[in-house]
């Protein structure tokens, strides 16, 4: 792993999931990293179940140790990695998304926004904080899937952040919208975005598509993964670039100021 923080070299995958078997996608993952020499690796939503909202699906899915099983990985091979699981918490259960850096270090940030239409509200907890990491010297905000919807969740105050993550699983029928905001959030608050959404029908027949990418501060694609196919793709962001363009381009002083409540 690097110590130049004026670049962070980014790897994004997206792939199909086995719902049943967490250790076939493990073993996915672990293929990526051997051909992976990137400081990041950002893996989609649910990384080694998939989504669902289906109580013994859910169940299952949080019985696997995912997260310490990714960890060992990461520093196993030197990659941090982005995604998130589904873990018990008490009589429920959370959507988590996780930074795992390959020196131990762990970060979490749980899904805050519930897709009621699919009845995770019945299912899980929102997260009850807004986390931003540091990592290599960028501050990254994770979020998870539905949450790129909401703007004021997403909102980059002061420039508290460098970059978005979203990991997704974002059906077919809805992936122009995602494209779409990926790009928004990008634009709105002066930062890097990334979005890893799976490949593959799952087994409610739900087809997701991928086409994950890379946007940059002014809203251009940096990267853009194929349409239905498993692919990972590597990108370099510039802090330099980032800096420079919102030093020249200030839009953030012109924000609306209001609070949140979470």
């Amino acid at each position: 792993m690097k110590t130049n923080e004026s670049q962070l070299h980014l790897a994004v995958a997206q792939y199909p999931v086995d719902e049943r078997s967490p250790e076939s996608n493990l073993l996915v993952v672990e293929d990526l990293l051997r051909y992976t020499e990137a400081d990041l690796l950002v893996l989609p939503e649910c990384s080694l179940s998939g989504f669902s909202t289906d109580f013994s699906s859910v169940e299952r899915a949080a019985a696997f140790p995912a997260i310490d099983r990714l960890a060992e990985l990461s520093a196993r091979y030197g990659v941090a990695l982005a995604g998130s699981a589904f873990v018990r918490q008490g009589e429920r259960y959370a959507n988590r998304g996780f930074l795992l850096s390959p020196d131990g270090r762990v970060c979490y940030q749980d899904k805050r926004h519930l897709f009621s239409m699919a009845g995770e509200t019945e299912l899980l907890n929102p997260a009850s904080e807004r986390n931003i990491f540091e990592f290599l010297g960028w501050r990254i905000l994770l979020t998870v899937c539905y949450d790129i919807r909401f703007p004021v969740w997403c909102r980059n105050v002061n420039n508290e952040y460098d970059l978005l993550i979203n990991v997704a699983n974002w059906p077919e029928p809805r992936i122009s919208a995602y494209k779409i905001l990926l790009q928004a959030r990008a634009l709105e608050n002066l930062s890097y975005v990334v979005g890893a959404n799976r490949v593959g029908r799952d087994e409610r027949g739900i087809n997701y598509t991928g086409e994950s990418s890379v946007v940059d501060f002014k809203g251009k694609h940096l990267v853009q993964l194929p349409l239905n196919e498993a692919n990972l793709s590597f990108v370099y962001l510039s802090k330099e670039a980032l800096v420079t363009f919102r030093q020249k381009f200030p839009a953030w002083k012109d924000r609306d100021l209001f609070s949140l409540e979470i």
